[in-house]
């Protein structure tokens, strides 16, 4: 029945040319499968809080879907993560702001954070260590406004793309 509606729901997004929203949890095959049988999406559709694999990445994107990342991510494996968002288009990629529920579960470690001749070409010169927190690691310690809420969000913006 679930999966009838979300079909229908992904049709009617089609058919009035507005994006959808989804948030899919462990079942990112099924999802690619009904999404090939139904695109491609011109509006487009916004993966929230994407934890799927790095292979479906390409094939999702040919499909139209944006993708959104939450403090989830680190709940992946090191390698699994960076993998993954290497293979999303920069052009893609969301911003996210489900916090404060979405924040990692751990303190924040340098080996989830890509850098360098790692990342796409037009953020290498970003300088991360001017942005808010820059230094923080301990998540719970944040204030409220350091948060990646929608309320906030200009906070992160501003430092990271002065020019």
């Amino acid at each position: 029945m679930n999966v009838n509606v979300f079909r229908q729901q992904l049709e009617i997004a089609k058919e009035l040319k507005r994006p959808a929203s989804i948030h899919c949890v462990r079942a990112f095959g099924d999802l690619l499968q009904i999404m090939k049988s139904l695109g491609p999406f011109p509006a487009g559709v916004i993966l929230h809080s994407y934890l799927g694999s790095a292979e479906m990445v390409p094939e999702f994107a040919y499909l139209g879907a944006y993708f959104s990342f939450s403090g989830f991510l680190m709940s992946m494996k090191v390698h699994k993560a960076k993998r993954m968002l290497k293979m999303v288009p920069s052009e893609r990629i969301l911003l996210e702001t489900d916090a404060p529920d979405a924040l990692p579960k751990s303190e924040l470690d340098s080996a989830h954070l890509v850098e360098g001749a790692s990342l796409p070409e037009e953020l290498q010169s970003i300088e991360i260590s001017s942005a808010p927190f820059a230094g923080a690691r301990d998540v719970s310690t944040f204030p409220k406004e350091a948060l990646n809420h929608p309320e906030n969000i200009h906070k992160f913006l501003r430092p990271l793309f002065k020019p």
